[in-house]
């Protein structure tokens, strides 16, 4: 007997069955495309939580706190990549200062300190070419 033959012989209810069977398939496929372009989306956008441009991480992996008390805030290298004073600034509520003098390299405990007035936001920008990393944020 020849397909066409078995077909025809079908009943309505089983052509019915094989068709919609068929749309579920297409439509289970769109969706597993679909979910596997965001997730890949997702995944090579990620960038180890930077700020910079261009979506590529800007500038070395530094660990760096800040603190407020009694009118000074203390910002510290608590490690990783050495920082280069000419590119590192601090940010206290838009007003911007270097770090420390030109030309030198902020290492694993070194320090900045300044007297500040009842401050809102400090951040610690590190600055190339490429675009900007925010290496830390303090928030009232």
């Amino acid at each position: 007997m020849a397909l066409r033959d078995r077909w025809s012989n079908r009943s309505t209810a089983g052509k019915v069955l094989i068709a919609v069977a068929g749309v579920a398939l297409v439509v289970a496929l769109l969706v597993g495309v679909v979910f596997a372009a965001v997730v890949g989306s997702f995944v090579f956008s990620m960038d180890s939580g930077s700020s910079a441009t261009g979506g590529a991480s800007v500038g070395p992996a530094a660990s760096v706190s800040i603190s407020v008390t009694d009118g000074t805030a203390t910002v510290t290298h608590r490690g990783g990549d050495a920082l280069d004073a000419d590119r590192t600034v601090v940010v206290i509520d838009g007003e911007r200062t270097a770090w420390t003098d030109s030309g030198e390299s902020i290492t694993n405990g070194d320090e900045f300190t300044t007297t500040v007035d009842n401050p809102e936001r400090i951040d610690v920008i590190y600055e190339t070419v490429e675009g900007t990393r925010t290496l830390a944020t303090w928030e009232l």
